[in-house]
């Protein structure tokens, strides 16, 4: 959930037609948009509005049944993780322009910045995940 101004924004799924979740974005109540098309499970875990801009963290199903950590901007996707392992973005922050991203990628808890890698926390051994980062 994010406050701006008067609008309550918030991120989540919502059990679709032939059981696939659907990631989706609200605002005040109202549902604002779709994130997929209901064609691959899919869920929104995290949201942050910068201006007139809204990013949303989560994760969609790839051809391979594997999560694939995701950005969108403003509807967009943006593919984070190469769907190589399961992955899953769970929170976002955006600072001067910059968009931070945390979540999972495989076993590592990683943090991106701007689209590219910027942290892994862990080496991998053991599996890991972020859930959430502030910047300042």
């Amino acid at each position: 959930m994010f406050v701006s101004g008067s609008d309550i924004y918030t991120a989540g799924y919502e059990y679709g037609n032939g059981g696939i979740f659907i990631a989706k974005v609200w605002r005040n109540e109202m549902l604002l948009y779709n994130l997929t098309d209901g064609a691959k499970n899919a869920g929104a875990e995290s949201l942050y509005v910068s201006d007139t801009d809204i990013y949303v963290a989560g994760f969609e199903r790839s051809e391979n049944n594997l999560n694939v950590a995701k950005l969108w901007k403003n509807g967009e996707a943006i593919d984070l993780s190469d769907g190589q392992n399961t992955s899953t973005a769970h929170a976002v922050f955006v600072y001067e322009k910059d968009v931070y991203v945390a979540g999972k990628d495989g076993k590592k808890a990683k943090v991106w910045k701007n689209e590219k890698v910027l942290y892994e926390l862990n080496s991998g051994s053991r599996s890991a995940s972020a859930y959430g980062l502030f910047v300042k």
